[in-house]
């Protein structure tokens, strides 16, 4: 299953193509009108995750100077940011107590925050960041 505030042109080709007998229910309204001008949609096929991090340590070298924040589909991924040595990573996930939470969020919306925020699906659900340049 594919879940997407927009699904462009090229996730449904994807999904067409790993999928079998995908359907695709939309509730915003048809394709053309989805993504707004201003955002940008890239995909890569990762083998695995470390190979994602390898592309993700690859892109975040060269855009130190974007505000990102990383989705992972598990707080066993999320802490793996705590190894990496690349990038300084605030994790944010449920087994996070709250006061931890709200302290990875104001380090990460400090104007000139130098940190990238990492967290599982889960953890999204309300964040409320403002000028957010990068999604991974």
């Amino acid at each position: 299953m594919i879940f997407s505030a927009t699904v462009p042109k090229f996730i449904q080709k994807i999904a067409e193509e790993s999928m079998e007998d995908p359907v695709m229910i939309d509730l915003v309204g048809d394709g053309e009108n989805q993504l707004p001008d201003l955002l940008e949609n890239k995909a890569i096929i990762t083998n695995g995750f470390a190979n994602a991090i390898s592309h993700i340590q690859e892109y975040v070298t060269a855009n130190r100077d974007k505000k990102i924040l990383i989705f992972c589909e598990s707080k066993d991924n999320v802490r793996h940011f705590d190894n990496l040595r690349f990038a300084r990573f605030l994790p944010i996930h449920g087994d996070l107590a709250q006061p931890q939470r709200e302290s990875a969020l104001n380090k990460f919306r400090s104007c000139g925050s130098e940190y990238i925020l990492v967290g599982t699906d889960v953890a999204a659900r309300g964040l409320d960041v403002d000028n957010i340049d990068v999604v991974i």
